[in-house]
Parts: structure tokens; sequence; C-alpha cells
């Protein structure tokens, strides 16, 4: 049987948007857009950059989570690190949601006052399923840590609910950040977006993509590219 060109685009088109959905949820900076690349019907065929947040949306959503900590809900401290760590630290929502307070330390890295000014995160539940060590300015989570120190054990998962002892579900920590953001105007969909800019932010800074590579624990530097 042959198709007509539109039968072929409508196919392939569901297809790719399966594939757009697993690329937004995913635990690796990889977007399966490119294995669709010149199978499209040429008027049909379209290239697609990696999704990340502008600055404005940035700025938005910055101002949104640290504005709702004045409530001091429980939750929106559980949102607001999570956000953080996958914005600023370019950690995977997995990796986030296995944190526990022990695997957060001061480093030994001092600023040009002498001051140790960020936090290691030490990573076991990694793509890799090697340990791995992130950073994250202090000043970034300080007040959530703070938090998280006079309700939780060391050994306990910080991502809970306060009656809970297991960690939040990805599924509803994906839902809660989305209507955040939706809640915004923020276009940009999944949480991997926050990966993807933590890395957009730190290649315009540096320009250099074997900091980016090492910064978001790639074992690859294609992978990066």
């Amino acid at each position: 049987t042959t198709f007509s060109s539109k039968t072929k685009t409508l196919y392939i088109s569901v297809l790719k948007s399966l594939f757009i959905y697993i690329s937004d949820n995913n635990d690796d900076f990889y977007t399966y857009e490119k294995e669709f690349k010149g199978i499209m019907p040429k008027k049909a065929n379209k290239s697609k950059k990696v999704s990340y947040l502008s600055d404005a949306d940035v700025s938005k959503l910055l101002d949104f989570i640290n504005n709702n900590l004045e409530d001091e809900r429980h939750y929106a401290y559980i949102h607001a690190l999570g956000i953080k760590l996958m914005l600023f630290a370019g950690l995977r929502v997995s990796e986030v949601l296995a944190l526990t307070l022990d695997n957060i330390q001061i480093s030994d890295l001092r600023n040009s006052e002498n001051e140790q000014d960020f936090y290691e995160v030490h990573l076991q539940d990694t793509k890799s399923k090697e340990e791995q060590t992130a950073l994250i300015k202090r000043e970034h989570i300080e007040k959530e840590l703070a938090y998280f120190k006079l309700i939780n054990r060391d050994n306990e998962f910080i991502f809970k609910a306060k009656s809970n002892k297991n960690p939040i579900n990805r599924s509803n920590f994906y839902v809660s950040i989305t209507k955040i953001m939706q809640g915004l105007n923020i276009k940009r969909k999944g949480l991997h977006v926050l990966r993807h800019t933590c890395a957009m932010q730190l290649f315009r800074k540096t320009g250099n993509l074997l900091v980016l590579k090492e910064t978001l624990r790639h074992s690859d530097i294609k992978t990066t590219i």
C-alpha cells in the first residue's frame, strides 16, 4: 500500500510527538527528534533546537518559588529546592528525588573572601550507576536546607511528605512543577528543560564544552554536543 504524503506526515507526527514527550522527561541530555531528521516529507520536515528557558522565564520562576517560601508551606520548600537543584546544579529529576541531607555537604572550595561558598551534592542514584558530585552555590539553597534540617534526619529522603518515609513519586513531582510553570505562562514543558537551561546558562558564561561536560557529568563529549 502506498500512503499519500499527508498520511505519512500524520503517522510520523504522531510518533514524533510520543518521542518528544519521552525527550522532555528522560534523564539524559538528549532529544530523540534527531532520529526523525530526513524521514518527514520535504515540506513537513522541520528541525528543533534543544528546549531551555529564557532569562525572563527563569526570573519569573525564581521570583515565584522564592516568594512562595514566605508562606512556610512544606511543599513550597520541596518545589523550590527541587527546581534550584535542576536549574543551578544540572541534576536530573531522579537524582533530586533520591537525595538525603547527608548527600549535601559544604565544599572545601573557597572564594576570594576565603569563604566556603559551594555545596557538594553527592549523587548515588545516577544514570551511570556510579557515584558523582555536583556543585551548587550555598546562596541558592541555604534557606531551603535550613528548613529541611529542622524537620528531617540526615539520612532521610528530603523530597517526601512529612508523614512519609518514601520519596515523592516522580510523576507527582512532574505534575506539581508543570502546574507552577503553566501558572506562570512558561511555554516550555518538562522537568528536563531545567537541566537544559543550566547547561545553556553555563555555556553562555564559559563557552567551554569541556566545562559543560563535567558539570552535566556526561561520560562522552558527544552527548554534550
